[in-house]
């Protein structure tokens, strides 16, 4: 690549960084415009300030029961998923245990035994006439 080249695409990038950092400040002053000239609208309404303070007090009570209906609902689904969790682990557990354990079982059976493969080609030996 030649030193133009380089140099064409390194500017490129701080302009095309530029243009999101401004659309990103466009975006956070239109929401926080939003939100000030809401909380406005409704501090400087024609109601009565007592009025206003009941409606804003009531839609923070039912904000705060929302956030506690869907906190009570995650708990509930974190304590399911926890015990299907634990069930499974169990399981592998038990399978694991019975394993190992048949595993000793034939371990164990196979140093009691004397090895009978030698005694068993003999006697298949004899079978064929090969004594």
């Amino acid at each position: 690549m030649s030193i133009k080249k380089l140099i064409d695409e390194n500017k490129k990038k701080k302009q095309r960084s530029a243009r999101k950092k401004a659309a990103k400040n466009i975006a956070f002053g239109a929401a926080a415009g939003t939100v000030v000239g809401s909380a406005l609208g409704i501090l400087l309404a024609p109601k009565a300030g007592k009025e206003t303070r009941e409606d804003i007090a009531d839609g923070v009570k039912d904000l705060a029961g929302k956030a506690k209906e869907k906190f009570e609902d995650a708990k509930g689904k974190l304590s399911d998923a926890s015990e299907l969790i634990k069930d499974r682990i169990k399981k592998h557990e038990d399978k694991t245990e019975t394993s190992t354990a048949v595993a000793n079982m034939d371990e164990n059976q196979s140093q009691d035994e004397p090895d009978t493969r030698e005694e068993t080609k003999e006697i298949t030996d004899c079978g064929e006439g090969r004594v």
